[in-house]
C-alpha cells in the first residue's frame, strides 16, 4: 500500500521516497473500510429493541458513572434523542466525511459522538481508534504541512 513513504525507516536510507506520493486508491480503500464500519453499525441498530430504546435505557439508567446526566437520560425524550441521533450518525457520518463540503461538520460530530460514547459505553480502545481514523479523510498534504510547522516551531525554540 505504499506505506514506506514519508515517515518510515526506508526514508532514512533513501530520502527520494519522501517525494513519491501515496496512490489515492490506497487511501480510498482505508476510507471505505471506515465508512463500512459506521454504516453497518447503523444497520445493526435498526431493530425493534434498539429503536424503542429498551437496550439504551437499560444501559444508561443503571449507569452511575455520570450522575449529572441521569436526569436527562432517564426521560423518554432523552432516550429517544440518544437512540435516533446514534442511528443517524452511524448511518450517515461516513458519507458526510467523504463529501468535502460537509467534512468539517462531520469531523466535529464524529469526535463528539465518540467522546459521548466513551463516557457512556466503555468499549476499550474502539472510540480512540475511530477518532484517530478521521485523519484518513483530510487532504493528503495536510498532515505533512502540520508536521513541518511543528518541527519548525521546535527548531526555532531550541
Amino acid at each position: 500500500m505504499g506505506a514506506e513513504h514519508f515517515v518510515s525507516l526506508d526514508c532514512l536510507r533513501n530520502p527520494q521516497l519522501r517525494l513519491k506520493p501515496i496512490p489515492f486508491w490506497n487511501i480510498l480503500i482505508l476510507r471505505a473500510q471506515i465508512v463500512i464500519v459506521y454504516f453497518f453499525a447503523g444497520i445493526a441498530k435498526i431493530s425493534k429493541d434498539y429503536l424503542d430504546g429498551r437496550q439504551l435505557r437499560s444501559l444508561l439508567i443503571s449507569d452511575d458513572r455520570l450522575p449529572f446526566l441521569q436526569s436527562f437520560v432517564s426521560t423518554e425524550w432523552g432516550i429517544t434523542l440518544f437512540v435516533y441521533s446514534g442511528l443517524f450518525i452511524d448511518l450517515l457520518i461516513g458519507f458526510f466525511l467523504c463529501y468535502k463540503p460537509t467534512r468539517p461538520l462531520a469531523f466535529f460530530v464524529a469526535v463528539i459522538f465518540h467522546i459521548t460514547n466513551k463516557l457512556f459505553f466503555d468499549i476499550d480502545i474502539f472510540h480512540h481508534f475511530m477518532i484517530a481514523t478521521l485523519i484518513l479523510f483530510v487532504k493528503p498534504d495536510e498532515p505533512r504541512r502540520l508536521l513541518y510547522k511543528i518541527l519548525n516551531f521546535f527548531k526555532k525554540t531550541a
